[in-house]
């Protein structure tokens, strides 16, 4: 049961990293 949160929060941590340039070339693609 503690192997499924342990991912969840590898996943978590990897995942804002992307989201933010993602963001970040939405806005320009918008821009």
């Amino acid at each position: 049961m503690q192997e499924l949160p342990a991912r969840n929060l590898k996943l978590v941590e990897t995942k804002p990293v992307v989201p933010r340039s993602e963001s970040v070339e939405a806005q320009k693609i918008a821009g």
